[in-house]
């Protein structure tokens, strides 16, 4: 009799516990780092070729701060070395938007965009094969 108590009273407990859980808001996860809600995000785009040029987008959105300065930078993907940064764009006092860094070619190699915030946050595009 004492056990079946027991486990009744565990199960009621996993019960009331799981539900609990389950209903946390979605906001309350705070894996954005900067977002101050989960719509303010870093974004940024796989860099194009046009001619000798390559050009890569990024920004931020949806955000309800500002941040210091953002970057986007346009990066060569060198195997067994050191990556190469050809290009960026910098403008101070951020708020939303989006922004193009160019740079020129640099031979036969996967390229990326990055955006950078003054808090340290970054975000990474795909290494698009150019050039």
């Amino acid at each position: 009799m004492r056990s079946k108590f027991f486990v009744s009273a565990f199960l009621a407990a996993a019960m009331v516990g799981g539900s609990l859980a389950a209903s946390a808001p979605s906001w309350a996860d705070s894996s954005e780092g900067e977002a101050t809600t989960k719509a303010c995000r870093l974004t940024v785009w796989e860099p194009s070729q046009n001619g000798a040029w390559v050009g890569g987008r990024g920004g931020r959105s949806g955000c309800g701060n500002v941040v210091g300065w953002l970057e986007v930078q346009v990066w060569k993907d060198v195997n067994n070395g050191f990556d190469e940064k050809i290009g960026s764009t910098r403008y101070s006092n951020y708020h939303n938007g989006s922004f193009v860094a160019t740079g020129r070619c640099r031979g036969a190699s996967a390229y990326y965009t990055v955006v950078v915030t003054s808090k340290g946050y970054r975000k990474e595009s795909a290494h698009p094969a150019m050039c």
